[in-house]
């Protein structure tokens, strides 16, 4: 009795200790919108819509499914769609760049001059 009772003790540890160490920050895909639901199945309501690449945390995972808090509200999402880590960006620096355009014309006179139009380019939330 004693030895089965430790080992359910210590199953139930391990299962614990596992939700644990899994529960924290994740990503939405970077590849679609991810539906959220009111309960962890599609038959359940979907609630809103996050974005790709959308931070959230993970409170708990079962079955496939990942009970997340977004903005003081709690979701439950597919858990095949989270991610470990941050989408990629192809911009580390900023979320937007300067590009230069540099055109040179004539004026009537016949001098030249190069002129420098800047043009901010937003390239989306990450």
């Amino acid at each position: 009795m004693k030895l089965i009772l430790a080992g359910t003790l210590a199953f139930g540890m391990l299962a614990v200790s596992t939700v644990a160490a899994v529960a924290g920050t994740a990503w939405t895909s970077q590849k679609t919108a991810l539906n959220a639901r009111s309960g962890p199945g599609t038959d359940y309501h979907v609630q809103r819509s996050f974005k790709r690449c959308t931070k959230v945390h993970v409170v708990k995972y079962s079955h496939g499914w990942a009970k997340v808090s977004y903005a003081g509200k709690h979701y439950w999402v597919s858990s095949k769609f989270l991610r470990g880590k941050p989408c990629a960006t192809k911009h580390h620096n900023s979320h937007a760049t300067t590009h230069h355009k540099y055109h040179t014309h004539k004026h009537k006179h016949g001098h030249k001059h190069r002129h420098t139009h800047k043009h901010r380019v937003n390239v989306g939330h990450h």
